[in-house]
């Protein structure tokens, strides 16, 4: 076993603890491993400040681990890739979504339906988990269960409405 101590600039996770671990298939046959971390049980620290994700790229010549910080002071909480993309969840923050390997970020935290308007979310959405299937990009929100099969540009908002039961069973 090998540990790696938190730091921000490349020598490993962010944070000391870790939220999310996810391998990105490589074409090459290298898998990247992105690793969403945040700070816990420091007092005084901000935990959505000392939050992050990098990637860890493979060993260098010497066997050193290589990590590339890609996404500082965001706690994430879940991730997802496809072919073109990167996702990171990121509760209140919304979606985080990469289109160059973790170099830049888009947030979406606006999910709009096919016609254009804004999903009725109750407000920002609360963007807790992210998956990917052939063609299709799942968001888990505190509202519901969000479905995009145009990369991301549109919506369905699946919601399950249960009535407490009554009778003690």
């Amino acid at each position: 076993w090998v540990r790696y101590l938190d730091t921000p600039f490349g020598g490993g996770p962010v944070g000391n603890l870790i939220a999310a671990i996810e391998a990105r298939p490589d074409p090459a046959g290298r898998d990247d491993v992105w690793i969403a971390s945040v700070v816990s049980g420091v007092e005084g620290v901000n935990a959505e400040e000392e939050a992050g994700v990098v990637v860890w790229r493979g060993d260098d010549a010497e066997g050193r681990a290589r990590f590339e910080t890609v996404l500082l002071d965001v706690a994430v909480l879940d991730l997802a890739f496809d072919e073109a993309r990167a996702y990171a969840a990121a509760g209140a923050r919304g979606l985080y979504v990469s289109d160059d390997d973790g170099a830049s970020w888009r947030v979406v935290r606006v999910f709009r339906a096919p016609d254009g308007r804004p999903l009725p979310l109750g407000g920002p959405a609360n963007v807790r988990a992210v998956a990917t299937t052939p063609g299709v990009l799942w968001v888990g929100t505190t509202a519901g269960l969000l479905k995009s099969t145009d990369g991301g540009a549109t919506w369905t908002l699946f919601r399950a409405s249960v009535a407490p039961r009554t009778d003690a069973q």
